[in-house]
């Protein structure tokens, strides 16, 4: 997407060029500094829950390819291996998804603060 402001040229759509276009009013900038901290945030959160999916799949095939015969000093090798425990790679793939709807939605809210900030200097 592209701007411009009266007769200038074309410039893109992005933090810095928007900050310079309206620096004469100060509550577009709050709202376009909001907007690119929210911006910054969503990509953190979005990262976090990639790495935590990612963790959780790894988690996963460890687990499930885990040999599981027991050994006890009394009965020595038990026939029956132990059901793998999945506990945390659950854990780890809700919290990724947890982290991702909230990347999400803080994305969300900062593109309504892009739009508030254009809207409010286009008074």
């Amino acid at each position: 997407m592209y701007f411009n402001k009266g007769y200038d040229d074309l410039k893109k759509v992005n933090y810095a060029n928007l900050k310079l276009a309206m620096a004469d009013n100060a509550e577009s900038i709050n709202l376009l500094k909001d907007y690119h901290k929210r911006k910054s945030k969503s990509k953190a959160l979005y990262i976090s829950a990639g790495a935590s999916i990612g963790a959780a799949l790894v988690s996963f095939l460890i687990t499930a390819n885990r040999n599981h015969a027991d050994f006890d000093l009394q009965h020595g090798f038990s026939r029956e291996p132990a059901m793998p425990r999945f506990t945390a790679s659950y854990i780890l793939l809700g919290a990724g998804t947890g982290l991702a709807i909230g990347g999400y939605l803080v994305q969300f809210t900062g593109l309504r603060r892009l739009e508030a900030a254009i809207d409010h200097y286009n008074r």
